[in-house]
């Protein structure tokens, strides 16, 4: 990526953590607030890292968000081992979607539903998809397909 927007620094990834505070302490009143949005009724939808932080949010603060839509993924197998270690419910729709253009790109996201479905967390309703696409390129798709499978 770099050989094509050159950066002068790199920019980090990863303080979830902060990030989700920012969002909980600051985002969401200001939201609920100013334009009466419904406390019970979140929605929080990721694409590649972005969807890594939905389902370590789900993992860690799973009261926060009532739908969650997780496009282009990592496993994030050991949240959700960490998670099951303390709970047995999970109150979210939640719809994973990835791109599966090889073998190799499923077996981690196949991997966490399987561990997902293992668990028969009360109030999960988890669905997921496959698409034959690329991993920018879906987006669009990700989004709206996630979006019907969470308020249907």
């Amino acid at each position: 990526m770099q050989e094509h927007f050159p950066l002068a620094t790199t920019i980090p990834s990863g303080n979830g953590i902060p990030f989700m505070n920012f969002i909980r302490q600051e985002l969401m009143p200001l939201i609920e607030d100013d334009y009466g949005a419904d406390p019970a009724d979140r929605t929080l939808m990721g694409h590649s890292n972005g969807a890594n932080f939905a389902l370590y949010t789900l993992f860690h603060q799973p009261q926060l968000f009532q739908r969650c839509v997780a496009a282009s993924f990592d496993a994030l197998l050991n949240d959700e081992e960490k998670f099951a270690e303390k709970n047995d419910t999970l109150p979210v729709r939640l719809h994973m979607i990835w791109e599966g253009l090889t073998e190799e790109a499923l077996a981690g996201p196949r991997a966490l539903v399987d561990q997902l479905a293992s668990r028969h967390y009360a109030g999960l309703h988890l669905t997921h998809q496959t698409v034959h696409s690329t991993h920018c390129a879906m987006v669009p798709l990700a989004y709206q397909s996630g979006l019907v499978e969470v308020f249907s």
